[in-house]
């Protein structure tokens, strides 16, 4: 071998040799692991995925509930709620008006949906300063309490949930009002009493009674002292050591004619008889108008004169002979003997009431503005007074859509 071949030979052993060491780099950089093929591993009892094409998992798993910190300390001022049968963490969030993670961190719980009847649980307390109270005394509290729904129709049932702490015994009261035969507001009660401490309980369903539109929902808890029960009668109200109470907004079984067209009463009450269309002759005057029914006969003068005051016929006399202003009419053949005649009407502004007063028909209507004319008129009874029948208010209807409100002695348009 020349020194020529000799050159040629060493400079291909250092290419051999460049090669395999290039090729042993490469695989070790292979098998290395690099950032983005790192996965982290996912909570214990969620299952990942297989990575999509991309090398990430394709949607990621999220629990409802945060895992319990180290060292978790139970909360301590929120009061207790011991787990019945059937409950669930959903559930009871639902009847303390929070969600479950909450409960999961301030019971330090492990697992949220392993709880056991008996098991007792810190919740926040619904109560509020808006709808109910409670005086605390002998340690007794009221945790919860609550009514579902709150507004009902005539035959649905209320849900009531309650819990205390120090009670040994809770009584329960729906009180409500409706119009009885007779016409006059009496009462209507649902009770339930020596009830434990902390429970739930459906009301017998609301009746379907005139005028009943809202009643208030009591709850009185007891300690085990007698003596905070003076008469001894089991289940009696006696003093109780807390209260809470809720309101509740009953449907009309008989709602206003009028609801529907969107007007309204201040007081909020039900109508106490369904509607009525009886035919009636209207005339309307400069001071008021007049009203005759058709089935009875019954003359009614709605004036302005004595605060807008309801007049009713003493004597008639015969049709008056005046020519009236242009512009203006003589009373219809209905009423000209009641505008030539007497009215009485009591006095708005006298000591000696209800004492009253007579007018003559002409000074308490003045001319006609309009000739009389037929109609239907639809009229309805309100709720009974509580000083008696004669100031209970009739609504009925005039030919140009107002509704006037009425009782015995004194009218208004309400729209």
């Amino acid at each position: 071998m020349n020194l020529l071949h000799f050159r040629l030979a060493l400079v291909a052993f250092g290419i051999l040799l460049l090669t395999a060491a290039c090729s042993l780099s490469t695989e070790e950089s292979a098998s290395a692991p690099t950032a983005s093929t790192i996965q982290t591993l996912p909570p214990l009892g969620v299952t990942l995925a297989a990575p999509s094409a991309t090398g990430q998992p394709p949607f990621t798993v999220t629990p409802d509930w945060t895992a319990t910190p180290v060292n978790c300390a139970v909360r301590a001022d929120w009061p207790t709620y011991t787990v019945a049968s059937g409950d669930t963490l959903s559930s009871i969030a639902r009847q303390f008006n929070t969600t479950t993670n909450p409960l999961v961190v301030a019971n330090c719980l492990t697992d949220p949906n392993l709880l056991s009847v008996g098991q007792v649980l810190r919740v926040p307390s619904t109560l509020s300063d808006s709808n109910f109270t409670t005086n605390g005394i002998n340690g007794v509290e009221v945790l919860a309490f609550t009514a579902s729904p709150t507004v009902v129709n005539p035959g649905e049932s209320i849900t009531l949930t309650w819990n205390t702490r120090g009670a040994a015994r809770v009584n329960l009261t729906l009180e409500t009002g409706y119009i009885d035969s007779d016409g006059r507001l009496a009462p209507w009660t649902w009770r339930r009493t020596d009830l434990p401490t902390q429970g739930s309980i459906v009301t017998d369903p609301i009746p379907s009674l005139p005028g009943m539109s809202g009643g208030t929902i009591r709850l009185a808890a007891f300690d085990g002292d007698d003596n905070n029960n003076p008469t001894g009668i089991p289940g009696g109200e006696g003093i109780s050591d807390a209260v809470a109470h809720t309101e509740i907004e009953i449907l009309c079984a008989t709602p206003y004619f009028f609801a529907a067209q969107g007007h309204t009463l201040n007081t909020g009450t039900c109508a106490s008889a369904p509607v009525e269309d009886i035919t009636a002759i209207y005339q309307p005057f400069e001071q008021g108008f007049a009203i005759r029914r058709a089935d009875t006969g019954e003359i009614v003068v709605f004036s302005l004169v004595g605060s807008q005051s309801l007049m009713y016929v003493v004597d008639t006399s015969g049709a008056t002979a005046e020519t009236p202003p242009s512009g203006l009419y003589a009373p219809g053949a209905t009423f000209a003997g009641v505008w030539s005649g007497h009215l009485t009407y009591r006095l708005s502004n006298t000591s000696a009431w209800p004492d009253t007063t007579t007018i003559s028909g002409r000074d308490a209507l003045g001319w006609a503005t309009a000739p009389e004319q037929t109609y239907t008129m639809r009229r309805q009874p309100d709720d009974p007074h509580p000083f008696g029948a004669e100031f209970r208010t009739m609504f009925f209807t005039v030919p140009d859509g107002r509704i006037v409100a009425a009782d015995t002695y004194h009218w208004q348009f309400i729209n």
